[in-house]
């Protein structure tokens, strides 16, 4: 996997972990891991043109979060 996938990756995982951390919920830290990957492609690389806009980041971004959600999620069943 490219250096860029890992880089979303580890941004999706660490921003969905402070969000549960703050909040609780592993709901809010994944929204919030996902909803980040989706914001940042779709405005800074898309509209504002600052980048390459890529599915495949925000798929990676939203797996990070999704891997806090499973990891939490297990821990407490």
């Amino acid at each position: 996997m490219a250096r860029d996938k890992w880089l979303h990756l580890i941004a999706g995982f660490l921003i969905s972990l402070a969000v549960y951390f703050a909040t609780g919920s592993v709901l809010y830290g994944y929204l919030a891991g996902t909803l980040a990957g989706v914001v940042k492609d779709v405005v800074w690389d898309l509209i504002l043109k600052r980048g390459r806009f890529e599915v495949g980041d925000i798929i990676c971004t939203s797996f990070g979060a999704w891997l806090v959600f499973v990891i939490f999620e297990w821990k407490g069943n």
